[in-house]
């Protein structure tokens, strides 16, 4: 079991000096919203999982992430992503029902070239808010 896995937390400010977030560290807690730091560039797999009452996250500046980390996380209605991320599996908003848009940090033309689903999968399932204007599917 991890460190704050399965919790009542419900907010949690990370040090500076974090630079990953591990398997499972906030599974099935109680945290409201999530802004990283930009010193966090990695999150392992499940990071999330399962975080019922999550609600906002800001990745921050990360670069890596990992499957299944906002898996069945029914109240996230925001989620800021970073235009530096290297990869992004959809999957890993599977059972995220609320999630409407995504704002990204980036432009339209970055948020294509790292897509690693259709991007018409993206867009007909959520509005992407770029720096530069809106991707969906209308």
């Amino acid at each position: 079991m991890s460190a704050f896995e399965d919790t009542s937390i419900t907010e949690i400010n990370i040090p500076s000096t974090v630079t990953g977030i591990d398997y499972l560290a906030f599974g099935g807690s109680k945290l409201k919203s999530v802004k990283l730091p930009s010193s966090v560039k990695t999150l392992e797999n499940a990071v999330f999982y399962s975080c019922k009452d999550l609600e906002e996250v800001d990745l921050g500046e990360i670069t890596n992430i990992g499957e299944e980390c906002f898996v069945d996380c029914i109240h996230l209605t925001k989620l800021y992503i970073p235009k530096n991320i290297l990869y992004f599996d959809m999957n890993n908003l599977y059972g995220c029902t609320r999630l409407k848009e995504i704002n990204y940090k980036g432009t339209k033309e970055e948020f294509e070239l790292w897509v690693t689903d259709e991007l018409e999968d993206w867009t007909n399932q959520y509005k992407i808010i770029c720096k530069d204007g809106i991707l969906d599917g209308n």
